[in-house]
């Protein structure tokens, strides 16, 4: 089957990759290497999740697309004055320093070694980051949008996850709008949508057009016809 490969690098980046499922094959998605046969006979919408960091290429199934953070939180249990950074503010947090002459993360006790070997054990994303909040100085003391927003920033890192969509016109124009969006004009999907709307396409309709977008207008109508 085609599908489209879809992961938020960040709140301001959304990484696409559009490929065919083949046994033995593997697409990079995500800082990482994810193998079609832990895809296929997955229903699609299913998110996955890279397992252990980059160049793994372990995927785990993940049900819902949780939110990290919040579960991360829940674990770690609320705070003394009843809710996790409640009343805190972050002015006296010091999360890098000088050291030797360069910045250097003094507030981490868990270096980069020890998280790779933390990950080699088979710990999962979630964990990797519950015990780096746990080891570092400065969590606790954040307000609870530092703590989300720092959360986040680790699942990014250490537990990145991904969406495979159908291809259909929807997720194709999607995909290229964040991918190659000259070559389908900058259009939008919801643009697309209207413009499908308004031209009343529909079974058994009779059309003539001018694409200009390599085919995306042509495939998006002939979907709309029934294929």
């Amino acid at each position: 089957d085609s599908v489209i490969l879809e992961c938020r690098v960040s709140n301001h980046q959304t990484e696409m990759r559009f490929c065919i499922l083949k046994e033995g094959d593997k697409t990079k998605i995500a800082k990482g290497q994810a193998p079609h046969t832990s895809l296929i006979g997955h229903a699609f919408e299913t998110t996955f999740e890279i397992s252990k960091g980059r160049g793994s290429g372990s995927v785990i199934t993940v049900a819902d697309t949780f939110d990290t953070s919040a579960e991360v939180l829940e674990e770690l249990g609320e705070d003394e004055e009843g809710g996790p950074g409640e009343g805190k503010d972050n002015r006296e947090l010091l999360d890098w320093g000088k050291v030797g002459g360069g910045n250097t993360q003094v507030s981490q006790k868990m270096s980069d070694k020890d998280v790779s070997e933390l990950k080699k054990t088979g710990a999962g994303g979630k964990e990797v980051i519950k015990t780096l909040a746990e080891s570092s100085e400065t969590f606790k003391g954040k307000t609870e949008f530092s703590q989300e927003k720092w959360i986040r920033r680790k699942a990014n890192k250490h537990a990145p996850q991904f969406i495979a969509h159908r291809a259909t016109a929807y997720s194709l124009c999607r995909g290229f709008y964040f991918k190659e969006p000259a070559r389908i004009c900058y259009m939008r999907e919801d643009c697309l949508a209207r413009l499908l709307t308004m031209s009343n396409v529909q079974p058994g309709s009779r059309v003539l057009m001018a694409d200009s977008m390599n085919g995306m207008l042509v495939a998006s109508v002939a979907e709309r016809l029934g294929g």
